[in-house]
């Protein structure tokens, strides 16, 4: 592949740097740009392999059929709009989490989700658990009074006592020899109910579950890149499908550590076959990793926070204990130049006026 292609990756945070490095262990670099920048003059752009690090801007590039390559293509509203998905996964005899678009009473605990994580290049809420009636009509009256409207969210059942399961990896509906998949668990989150992982592992795959993501991605006709989120519910052991990235996933540089950076020379490369042995569910073999944000710790530390970084350290040296191999994503050196972003970007803040 020519070294003088743009590699452009929308994002500025820990997916993008991830892919990034993954770039660099092919002596390729990556250009991290905002996709407001890049709407504002896309035609000065010639050669260019896009990556998104999220919807809004997958969302953009794919609905304009923009003449660069990304995948996947072409755009999907299934791919982005949770309660569509939802309703899919149910058409094909899949079992999602239970759901509702606000026909009849809800089953509380519940969790209304707005529909899709961005509303054009406005990010949305992850969601509002809600334990009763009351709690969900006084959601529903604000939600009535300013954007977002009603009609954005859907209602999602809340299990309780669940582990979030994702498998994730490359899926081309076309080549077998191209469908790659390795499963992690959440391991600890970044507080609150409906949290983004900061620590996960990957875990051997659950039985089953790659042979169900492949039929899922097969009658979508996909290819690319993805990450399918599931509950599993530990008081029946049942496995609820919850939602699907079609982009990069937060935790993707797993596949840079453990299995030779396959997810980014598969995306950059239409013939590229892996070369890894994958069971008949397309799974990989297990190795026993850990993903840690590095971030983290940086951002605990601005918030006085000292529970939440003992739990972080004790859960990091207990998997060393177990036989992991621990991996910070990303380095420490981004990581601190992270922190000290954030903490300039404070200082130099205006005070609101008394």
């Amino acid at each position: 592949m020519s070294v003088h292609r743009q590699f452009l990756i929308f994002g500025d945070y820990i997916n993008a740097w991830s892919i990034q490095n993954g770039l660099q262990t092919l002596g390729l670099k990556g250009q991290c740009l905002s996709i407001e920048s890049f709407a504002r003059a896309p035609n000065l752009i010639d050669d260019a392999i896009l990556f998104f690090t999220e919807e809004a801007s997958w969302v953009f590039c794919a609905q304009r059929n923009l003449p660069f390559r990304f995948l996947p293509r072409p755009y999907e509203p299934v791919f982005v709009d949770k309660l569509l998905f939802s309703e899919y996964l149910c058409s094909i005899g899949e079992i999602p989490v239970p759901f509702s678009d606000f026909a009849g009473t809800s089953d509380f605990p519940c969790v209304l989700k707005p529909r899709r994580s961005w509303k054009g290049f406005r990010k949305q809420a992850r969601g509002f658990v809600c334990f009763s009636q009351a709690e969900m009509d006084e959601l529903l009256t604000t939600l009535r009074a300013q954007p977002p409207q009603e009609d954005d969210y859907f209602v999602q059942k809340f299990l309780v006592n669940a582990d979030n399961i994702s498998v994730s990896g490359f899926y081309d509906w076309q080549t077998p020899q191209r469908r790659f998949f390795i499963a992690t668990r959440k391991v600890l989150g970044d507080g609150g109910t409906l949290n983004t992982g900061v620590i996960v592992e990957t875990i051997p795959p659950p039985s089953g579950i790659g042979a169900r993501v492949a039929r899922v991605l097969s009658h979508l006709r996909y290819h690319g890149p993805f990450e399918m989120e599931f509950l599993r519910d530990t008081d029946t052991g049942e496995y609820y499908a919850l939602e699907f990235n079609p982009r990069f996933w937060m935790q993707h540089g797993l596949f840079q550590v453990g299995y030779e950076n396959v997810l980014i020379r598969a995306y950059l490369d239409g013939e590229f076959l892996c070369s890894l042995p994958v069971d008949a569910d397309f799974m990989l073999p297990y190795k026993p990793l850990l993903w840690v944000d590095s971030c983290y710790p940086f951002v605990a530390i601005s918030k006085r926070d000292g529970r939440a970084l003992r739990i972080y350290s004790e859960t990091i040296r207990k998997a060393r204990r177990s036989g992991y191999g621990v991996n910070f994503f990303p380095s420490w050196a981004q990581a601190f130049q992270f922190a000290l972003g954030r903490f300039l970007r404070r200082v130099k803040r205006p005070k609101s006026r008394q």
